[in-house]
């Protein structure tokens, strides 16, 4: 992304419906308990610590990766699938 946009490369907005999963990519150093975490959450965390990514909380019943997770009843089908096409914005199904 640096190549397409030169040295100011835009953040990327990343929608997770775990408030846990938040808070560990923004602290600086892990504890004791958190020894299990594997590698790609360290790497999330130093995606966040250089600004390439942003994290922002969504509701469970918004969270897109659903549609390939879980039979899904048609009308959250449909809302996921308007997301997935980019005819709709996450922000937009929040009401953000």
């Amino acid at each position: 992304m640096t190549d397409f946009y030169g040295a100011e490369c835009p953040s990327s907005p990343t929608y997770i419906d775990n408030q846990a999963c938040i808070a560990m990519a923004k602290m600086p150093v892990f504890s004791e308990k958190q020894k299990h975490i594997p590698i790609r959450v360290c790497h999330l965390c130093e995606c966040c610590s250089n600004k390439m990514n942003e994290l922002h909380p969504i509701g469970t019943r918004f969270e897109v990766a659903d549609i390939g997770t879980k039979a899904l009843p048609e009308p959250a089908f449909v809302m996921h699938r308007n997301v997935l096409l980019a005819l709709t914005t996450c922000k937009e199904l929040q009401g953000m």
